[in-house]
């Protein structure tokens, strides 16, 4: 199931413009897409530590981003800490937009 995720690279497309405009030292991200982002953050990571805990209501980007942190070696150490888009650094999300050009799943 959760491979079906990587067949659409657009998948991430939210996940990767609010770490573009993060990295960029955007300080205002419009409220929807802040929240969409924080609520594929939250799925994802439960997800990628409990890959049963699927359902139907989970977003697709969530499933593609569990993955992504799954398979890239230091993702899954670099979201831990991350609670929502404003615990992320500029420096942090480049990195982060850096390893996810190198997953399998981007």
């Amino acid at each position: 199931m959760l491979a079906s995720a990587t067949r659409n690279g657009d998948r991430l497309e939210v996940t990767r413009l609010v770490l573009a405009l993060i990295s960029e030292r955007e300080q205002q991200i419009p409220d929807a897409l802040s929240q969409h982002f924080d609520l594929v953050l939250r799925q994802a990571k439960n997800l990628a530590k409990k890959p049963d805990a699927f359902t139907p209501d989970i977003d697709p980007e969530s499933i593609a981003l569990a993955l992504s942190i799954t398979l890239q070696g230091g993702l899954d150490q670099d979201f831990q800490p991350i609670d929502d888009w404003k615990s992320i650094s500029p420096e942090l999300a480049k990195r982060l937009l850096e390893q996810m050009e190198n997953s399998p799943v981007y």
